[in-house]
């Protein structure tokens, strides 16, 4: 039986982002240092990194959320054939329904994280990177906000969702652990389910 290692592997060499892959983890190993921080971010509660500013958005900020999301999803449209889902939705709506953190810098909003509970299942519903602070490891520092405000909430695993074509970013879940476990067809779009399991409290 193959290793996840080698299946991660297998699936980067078959849909040819293995060279992509390398460079994004080389830049993620100088991870951006986020200190000690509260079991739960409340609304007004800030996450500070040597570059950024990680706080819950509020209604005042969904022209800025939905600004970074059209930045980060934009090169996607010609892969997939449209507009991804989250280029679709209404930011004031998803701040006023999940939990929306936002990462800030002196350019403006760089990332955004959209969390949802229900009774079942913590979703990562999305996590966005502005294409100038590609790079800097923001992506992974979001991913690990995701992890601890899953258990903080009492969850031991985290969900998520993504197209089949976004092979890249397929490829980059499973290395941070995520295992596919299903496939199905949503509001036309094709799209992979992956659960990541989280260490025990």
């Amino acid at each position: 039986m193959r290793t996840h290692d080698q299946v991660v592997n297998g699936l980067m060499q078959r849909t040819g982002v293995r060279a992509e892959v390398d460079r994004i983890a080389r830049e993620e190993s100088e991870i951006l240092y986020f200190g000690k921080q509260s079991p739960s971010m409340t609304r007004s509660s800030v996450h500070t990194s040597s570059s950024h500013h990680i706080r819950r958005a509020s209604s005042d900020d969904a022209g800025a959320v939905a600004a970074c999301v059209e930045a980060a999803y934009q090169p996607w449209i010609a892969t997939i054939g449209t507009k991804p889902g989250p280029m679709k939705q209404d930011y004031s709506q998803v701040i006023s329904e999940a939990q929306v953190f936002l990462a800030e810098s002196e350019a403006g909003v760089d990332g955004i994280l959209v969390l949802r509970v229900d009774s079942e299942e913590f979703l990562l519903e999305n996590v966005a990177v502005h294409p100038r602070a590609k790079g800097k490891g923001l992506g992974a520092c979001l991913l690990a906000i995701a992890e601890r405000e899953a258990m903080s909430q009492g969850f031991n695993s985290l969900s998520l969702y993504t197209h089949e074509r976004m092979a890249t970013n397929i490829a980059l879940y499973l290395m941070h652990g995520y295992v596919e476990f299903d496939r199905r067809t949503e509001h036309g779009l094709p799209r992979v389910f992956m659960r990541k399991l989280l260490p025990a409290q």
